[in-house]
């Protein structure tokens, strides 16, 4: 399994919704990195935002200053469970390359979280927090957050020949 399945896989059980990725959410996406004038990434963008699922979703792009390089936000899923999903792609002549990060609260401890079944090996704790990795690559921090809940993120890389 790939770090981008792996990491979408989870996010999916995750998160409150159950819905697959949606096709409108991931043309959205598309679409806003065309209008910042960032192509030949299409297949970039659809696998880094594969996991985009829900009742609803915005897709903002920060500007980065470079034509080779472009930062895109989104918040997804349902009432009472968004989930805020980071994206950064660089591209070359051959190969776009994206880093992503999405954050999902959960409304029990990290201890909880941590115990359930996903995959990921402890690796390390510091001040609390829990560091972990799946085979793939993908790495998972759980940080604890006021009233008994955790805030997990989760960060993995991929590549893509560019289109």
């Amino acid at each position: 399994m790939t770090k981008c399945a792996s990491i979408a896989a989870l996010a999916l059980t995750l998160s409150t919704s159950s819905l697959a990725a949606n096709e409108e959410f991931l043309n959205q996406a598309v679409k806003r990195a065309r209008e910042a004038n960032f192509s030949s990434c299409d297949s970039a963008v659809r696998e880094a935002f594969g996991i985009l699922s829900g009742e609803a979703m915005t897709v903002m792009i920060l500007p980065t200053g470079s034509a080779s390089e472009i930062r895109m936000i989104a918040v997804f899923g349902a009432e009472g469970g968004p989930i805020f999903h980071e994206v950064k792609i660089t591209k070359d002549e051959s190969y776009c390359r994206f880093l992503m990060t999405g954050v999902i609260p959960a409304r029990s401890g990290c201890d909880g979280v941590a115990a359930k079944p996903s995959g990921f090996i402890h690796r390390v704790e510091t001040l609390g927090a829990l560091f972990s990795e799946i085979e793939s690559g993908a790495t998972r921090i759980l940080l604890p957050s006021p009233g008994d809940s955790c805030t997990q993120i989760f960060m993995a890389s991929g590549m893509k020949p560019a289109d």
